[in-house]
């Protein structure tokens, strides 16, 4: 299928009128414009447009931060200024403006959500608009522009939605033929959105839902594309918890609703919903119609529906009927009806706000709500289902005893329904695996036997268990398959589809696949809606670092495990703290910082000594280091013999840290134990016999062997084939043991000799660690013709990942 760049708004006509207003200003004048329109109509895109061109012609130009917090200054900086001085609050821009007027060169003010702006800084601004001469301010806002237009005394440029036949020509400079009759029918939904449409058209393509055939563009699914969930709740982010769940609410009764049906749902009075109303009016998510609601956009109400879990959606749909039901049955038994009705809404509403409360990382407060309610009669169901989400939760906060005690009366009740007897099971054998690998295998195993259901929740996790089982054993080919079963089957589940995927990019990055674990841990926030509960533990952000220290970039790792940190302290959940101070121990341990070091071994088994959380082998391995580091090779070896008995025994050692079996067979020979060679030898080479196919692991028995042997050429193997930052170090510390210089290292200068200066510039920018979009922004490309380059760059240099690309350069 013919790909243009990616389909941006179109607006000729808007952006024509900005430029004749800067050629206006470039002769002398001052004037105002006021771009307004909807979210999504391009008003941001307009405003960076304006910003680019007036750059060309050689204008100052002024920009608000993101945050709102002040200004800067963009391009080239007068000789009077400094660097520090290119960002200064707002109120300084009046003595600015003022300091530039010898420059005689004219000036640009973009300011983007003009009514975000703090109060004193649209007074500030409201002031200086018609008072500055060759200044040119553009101005753009959601809310109504009259009056902001008449303050600055601007003319107003106004969005409009695209009308179907642009929408129809974009469809056509993309694909090269017009849409057919189903994508019309879809595309209508966007209602003209320019942000809407390119998600539905960039989205559709990236998943191969769309075809050329007989001369128009055709559909293969009419289900909405990851893109536009992630749009959506993009914008949505800013609602607060409880106005996220009045939102859901109301999605369930239709486009169209009456508040009063609302409140009546979640049992309380209307008038305590107004703030949360006002916050979605203000959101641009509903317009009023008459006595009713409304969702301002098709495609909006259908993202907000499909993020209520299915079991959720069952129980609201069964509320909302039976409250109808007895809304029209005014006999003594539809009294009776309407009474059981609001018993059992009760319970449903408990629920909600558990799973809001909980997809929000406020795992304390849906803990609480979930106990309360569970203390008052609750029907069954309701009940059944509180206590899965609590077992859930409890796990979550690092209690496995209390969450496999939880699951096992929800499995025991004969009233739960069958999804959430299969949720409860799920979370029993997670639970279990925390601390009995062989217990949690067989009731995994018995699981898979039962013939239960491909795709359902306690089928996914027996899944899971055995591919981390499996893992653990050394069963990599294996482990690795169902790793991959797992997620196929469950990326998209409201609860585990994260923590599935999650944990197949952790395997992936052990064996060196950077560019696939990436991959993955990508699609994690596009596949998974806000009920996903994996994300408030913090694991996203540690297997990222875990990608990063393996590559030797240590600040970015660090950076990575601060922010996971802080999201695991903010929900209360350990359960992957551990893993996160392992790898802040290997950083302070590569950096020489042995007090660092230390105290992120002891913390880590602090928390391990307290609370059920993941294994992480990697925090005996940083404390037999530190052993090493501190007192000496015998001290370690005498720990390896008391307290860390199991570790070189543990096949997963071998594979999360690939240069640990050569670093123990050195350890042996420094002290003469010749059983601590042999067994660690032995250990890495049956991997690598039973795991044939990974080259890390032959990589890493190699270089093992290289150690025990004194063998250069199986050492300069190790040191040019470890993707592993610190093995590959230590084969080529190892060599220079051996008076042998150092493999040299992978770089291809041909090949980055003959990558543009624009390249270039992409590579190093994306090495540092910035995001598609940040790059676009610096180099003024879109972050579609980024991605570009970057590909053309990994197929030119021979990589497949940021992770290789930021060793390159």
């Amino acid at each position: 299928m013919p790909s243009t760049s990616a389909v941006l708004p179109d607006r000729r006509t808007e952006l024509a009128a900005v430029f004749e207003r800067l050629e206006q200003v470039a002769r002398g004048a001052n004037t105002a414009i006021v771009v307004a329109g909807g979210p999504g109509m391009g008003k941001s895109t307009l405003l960076r447009q304006s910003v680019e061109a007036a750059l060309e012609r050689g204008f100052h130009v002024v920009r608000n931060l993101p945050d709102h917090s002040g200004v800067e200054v963009l391009g080239e900086l007068p000789v009077s200024f400094s660097e520090e001085g290119c960002r200064f609050p707002v109120a300084r821009l009046p003595r600015w403006l003022d300091d530039l007027s010898d420059s005689r060169r004219p000036v640009l003010v973009a300011l983007d959500d003009f009514e975000k702006l703090p109060d004193s800084a649209q007074r500030t601004l409201d002031g200086l608009a018609s008072a500055a001469a060759s200044v040119l301010w553009i101005a753009t806002t959601c809310a109504e522009h009259v009056e902001l237009a008449e303050r600055l005394d601007a003319v107003t440029i106004e969005l409009a939605p695209w009308s179907s036949a642009t929408v129809a020509e974009r469809v056509v400079d993309r694909f090269g033929a017009p849409p057919g009759r189903h994508l019309v029918q879809l595309l209508r939904r966007a209602a003209g959105v320019p942000a809407f449409v390119v998600a539905l058209l960039e989205g559709l393509e990236v998943e191969g839902r769309l075809r050329v055939a007989e001369g128009e563009v055709r559909l293969r699914s009419t289900q909405l594309p990851g893109r536009v969930h992630e749009l959506v709740h993009r914008r949505l982010n800013s609602l607060s918890s409880k106005a996220w769940q009045v939102l859901r609410v109301a999605s369930m009764l239709g486009r169209h609703f009456e508040l009063s049906q609302v409140s009546d749902l979640l049992g309380e009075r209307t008038a305590m919903l107004l703030p949360e109303l006002d916050e979605i009016l203000a959101a641009g998510v509903l317009r009023s119609e008459g006595d009713c609601f409304a969702f301002q956009y098709d495609l909006v109400w259908e993202v907000v529906v499909e993020s209520i879990p299915k079991l959720v959606r069952r129980a609201l749909s069964d509320d909302i009927d039976r409250a109808r039901a007895g809304h029209d049955d005014a006999t003594p038994r539809g009294q009776v009806r309407a009474v059981e009705a609001e018993e059992t809404a009760r319970g449903s509403h408990a629920v909600l706000a558990v799973g809001a409360l909980a997809a929000s990382g406020r795992y304390a407060e849906a803990v609480e709500v979930a106990r309360d309610t569970l203390a008052h009669p609750v029907n069954p169901t309701s009940a059944a289902e509180l206590r899965g989400l609590l077992a859930h939760l409890v796990l979550w906060r690092g209690d496995a005893k209390e969450a496999v005690a939880l699951a096992n009366e929800v499995v025991a009740e004969g009233s739960a329904p069958d999804g959430t007897a299969a949720a409860a099971v799920a979370v029993r054998l997670l639970a279990l695996s925390l601390a009995d690998h062989r217990h949690a295998q067989h009731e995994a195993g018995q699981v898979l036997a039962a013939r239960t259901p491909a795709g359902s929740t306690d089928a996914l996790m027996a899944t899971a268990v055995l591919a981390d089982t499996g893992w653990a054993a050394g069963d990599l080919v294996g482990g690795l398959g169902l790793a991959r079963d797992a997620v196929r089957e469950g990326r998209e589940h409201p609860w585990w589809g994260a923590w599935l995927s999650l944990g197949l990019a952790d395997k992936l990055g052990q064996l060196g696949e950077f560019g696939e674990a990436e991959a993955v841990l990508d699609s994690v926030g596009r596949d998974n809606d806000q009920w996903t509960l994996a994300a408030g533990c913090g694991r996203g952000g540690i297997e990222r670092a875990r990608l990063l220290v393996r590559a030797g970039r240590w600040s970015d790792a660090v950076a990575q495990v601060r922010a996971a940190l802080g999201t695991a302290k903010e929900s209360g959940s350990p359960v992957v703290v551990p893993a996160a101070l392992a790898v802040l121990a290997k950083v302070a341990l590569a950096t020489d910082d042995l007090p660092a070091a230390v105290q992120h071994v002891r913390h880590a088994a602090a928390v391990a000594a307290e609370a059920s959380v993941v294994p992480s082998i990697s925090c005996d391995w940083a404390d037999l280091r530190l052993v090493a580091a501190t007192h000496g090779t015998r001290a370690a070896v005498h720990a390896l013999e008391t307290r860390l008995t199991g570790l070189v025994t543990s096949p997963a050692l071998f594979v999360e840290e690939p240069g640990a079996a050569a670093w123990l067979v050195a350890l042996a020979r420094a002290v003469g134990n010749t059983e601590l060679a042999r067994t660690s030898l032995d250990m890495i080479e049956h991997l690598a016999t039973a795991n044939s196919c990974f080259d890390a692991i032959q990589t890493a028995a190699a270089h093992a062997r290289g150690v025990q042997e004194s063998d250069p050429d199986l050492l300069d193997r190790a040191a040019r084939r470890h993707v592993d930052a610190w093995a590959a170090d230590q084969a080529r510390e190892d060599l220079l043991a051996l008076d042998r210089p150092p493999a040299a290292p992978r770089h291809r200068e041909p090949e980055w000799n003959r990558l543009t200066d624009t390249q270039r510039t992409i590579a190093l920018l994306a090495g540092s660690g910035l995001t598609n979009q940040q790059i676009a922004n610096r180099v003024l490309l879109s972050p579609h013709t980024v991605n570009y380059h970057l590909r053309g760059m990994y197929r030119r240099l021979g990589i497949s990942s940021r992770v290789e690309l930021a060793r390159f350069v």
